[in-house]
């Protein structure tokens, strides 16, 4: 089970113990989505499904949500995302593929930054928070920053965070509009944003 004593390394090895227990559950529930996608107007796509919660023998616990782009997803093309999470002064966040290539943690002052800079209610429960992002979240495509910092962008804005071996700690979140509320020169706002958030993830 993983502690809030554990360091990243020991929590990366505790849900690789779960891959296949979480696996094998997902391939068990899957079928139970195949009318709606199948009969559901192609209009309505992207259909995304509420998240199904897991405890693993290991008494961890997971969020697993699924995504339909259209009729052909159905089956093992279902875009899925796995969320582990734990309780360390605060919910913490990691995502991973069941072959474990890397490892990607978020801590709780992302998703405050995420509920502050973009959904903009901090009323929103830091779990109802968290499961709001992965939704319409589920992936990041990843650019290079210096040393062992990295930037990306998901739908709905821009990430920053370092890299730590096979896992990338991720720190802070930033809205589109933030980025780019002034067009008079792109290219030099995008810089200085960069240089402003960079100091967050120190």
């Amino acid at each position: 089970m993983i502690t809030g004593t554990m360091s990243n390394e020991e929590i990366h090895k505790e849900v690789q113990r779960d891959r296949y227990e979480v696996h094998n559950y997902m391939q068990k529930i899957i079928p139970r989505y195949r009318h709606t996608i199948i009969t559901a107007p192609q209009c309505q796509f992207p259909l995304y499904f509420p998240p199904v919660t897991f405890t693993s023998h290991r008494k961890n616990k997971y969020l697993l949500l699924f995504e339909a782009r259209d009729k052909s997803d159905w089956g093992e093309r279902l875009l899925n995302t796995i969320v582990c999470l734990y309780d360390n002064n605060g919910i913490y966040a990691m995502t991973f593929s069941v072959a474990f290539d890397e490892l990607y943690l978020y801590s709780p002052h992302f998703f405050s930054r995420y509920r502050t800079r973009f959904l903009k209610d901090e009323n929103v429960k830091p779990i109802d928070v968290i499961k709001r992002f992965f939704k319409i979240n589920p992936t990041t495509q990843f650019g290079a920053g210096e040393g062992d910092e990295f930037y990306g962008t998901c739908n709905e804005g821009a990430v920053f965070g370092k890299k730590e071996g096979r896992r990338r700690i991720f720190k802070t979140f930033v809205s589109f509009d933030m980025l780019f509320e002034s067009q008079n020169d792109i290219k030099t706002e995008l810089y200085d944003r960069l240089i402003k958030y960079r100091a967050e993830i120190q």
